[in-house]
């Protein structure tokens, strides 16, 4: 069936990636509407929670819920219709998903070694007093 959600961004904040469908499918086609929801989602995103929290925003034309934990951040925008209970139940499904899949939806990150000699000039200006 169709679903009320419209678009979403998650991010991992251990490998600091965002996961995100493109903007610009219906109902979010034009450039107003866009930037409506990248503002609402920037205003979420801006207030500072501890643990796992659940913010709920509602307007005339979306609502939008951000679901903030210790090891990610959940970002949702939906048809104006849905309630908090349904936007929560999608929103749990979508984390689910975006975990089960996750090492096909994000990138690994690979550490990689420095090089740890340092020059004798490098050397000096370290040592050299301030």
């Amino acid at each position: 069936g169709e679903t009320p959600l419209w678009h979403y961004v998650y991010y991992h904040k251990g490998l600091r990636q965002l996961l995100s469908p493109r903007l610009g499918t219906p109902p979010l086609v034009n450039r107003k509407s866009q930037k409506k929801v990248m503002r609402a989602y920037q205003e979420m995103g801006s207030a500072s929670y501890d643990g796992m929290t659940v913010r709920w925003r509602k307007n005339g034309s979306f609502a939008m819920i951000a679901c903030i934990s210790l090891d990610f951040d959940l970002y949702a925008t939906f048809d104006g219709l849905v309630d908090a209970g349904g936007a929560v139940r999608i929103c749990n499904q979508l984390a689910e998903y975006i975990h089960s899949k996750e090492a096909n939806l994000l990138m690994p990150v690979f550490q990689l070694k420095s090089n740890t000699r340092i020059t004798a000039s490098a050397r000096q200006a370290a040592s050299a007093p301030r």
